[in-house]
């Protein structure tokens, strides 16, 4: 019988990820089949080079890690502004950056961010490919008071609201109407129920909520788009 997880020491934790990694397993179960005997080493030695290095032994070569946005859309040649907005360049480029280049672990495409979202959210923190800087262009980041002194009172003593109320209202224009809404703890008994839910009949909160579930769709078909990469 198998320890169970939340029995396990640290190096009992990490030797099961690594076990886990080695031998890489499909939703149903079954071992995940490899194109070739060769593949199957290769991929195993990258596992135990990574390894190795964790556990401060001396690996074969020093690994490769990338933690990358445009930089594979660019060594291909894609646009930056292609990547982000549409999923099937953005996975292509990515597919043949790593077939090209060869690094020892995924990189994966999330880190590109998604044009659209930014757009139905109204994202005012970055200028982004074609909003902003030219498509050809990378992030730029918009300097800003998003959290201000006086502000650090109700942070410490409520993150999640300030987050909702205060903050996602300044970096994201959609949601500015959630500034609107009450502090859900207001809610500590049956008599509040019914005030606390007021703010969700005014249009402008409404129209907010409408634009999340706007960007969860997006994300929704962005995410299994890219998560589809083999």
């Amino acid at each position: 019988m198998e320890k169970p997880w939340e029995d396990m020491t640290i190096e009992e934790k990490r030797d099961a990820r690594f076990a886990s990694w080695a031998s890489p397993k499909l939703p149903t179960g079954e071992d995940l089949p490899f194109a070739s005997p060769e593949a199957e080493a290769e991929y195993k030695a990258r596992v135990q080079r990574f390894k190795d290095v964790i556990e401060l032994r001396k690996p074969d070569r020093v690994p490769i890690l990338l933690m990358a946005t445009f930089m594979p859309v660019d060594l291909v040649g894609v646009k930056p502004y292609d990547a982000m907005y549409d999923t099937d360049v953005l996975k292509n480029a990515f597919i043949k950056f790593m077939t090209e280049f060869q690094p020892d672990y995924f990189i994966t495409p999330a880190f590109m961010g998604n044009g659209r979202i930014f757009e139905i959210l109204d994202y005012k923190q970055l200028k982004w490919p074609g909003h902003g800087v030219p498509e050809t262009q990378g992030y730029q980041y918009v300097e800003g008071e998003y959290m201000k002194p006086e502000d650090s009172h109700a942070f410490i003593d409520d993150p999640s609201d300030f987050w909702l109320r205060t903050y996602m209202p300044r970096i994201f224009g959609a949601l500015e109407p959630l500034s609107m809404l009450s502090p859900f703890t207001n809610i500590w008994e049956p008599v509040l129920v019914g005030p606390g839910m007021i703010p969700f009949g005014i249009p402008p909160v409404q129209e907010a909520l409408k634009k999340l579930m706007e960007a969860g769709n997006e994300a929704m078909a962005w995410i299994q788009a890219i998560g589809g990469i083999e």
